[in-house]
């Protein structure tokens, strides 16, 4: 059985991580800011994911967005060029 410390080691690089769930849905991830448009759906944030207008450069860990490119975002072009402004530069590789 592993002790704390072995787990401490497993779960440290995650912690104070900014990951960022867009256009969320019904799929609320825990340890993710939630943004959605739709202010019906439970959400941490609610604004246009194509722009992440509130997120300055370089800030983000992790972006997951499942199933938003293809139905949600007009400019896709331009909302991953955002997307990757928004990662810090050790995340992103275009």
């Amino acid at each position: 059985m592993r002790g704390q410390s072995d787990c401490w080691k497993i779960y440290a690089p995650y912690l104070g991580k900014v990951k960022l769930n867009l256009g969320c849905w019904i799929f609320y991830q825990e340890g993710y800011r939630n943004l959605d448009r739709n202010r019906e759906v439970r959400a941490d944030r609610y604004e246009d994911i194509s722009t992440l207008s509130s997120f300055e450069a370089n800030c983000a860990d992790e972006i997951y967005a499942g199933h938003v490119a293809e139905e949600h975002v007009d400019d896709v072009k331009a909302s991953f060029g955002r997307w990757f402004e928004v990662l810090k530069p050790a995340v992103a590789s275009p």
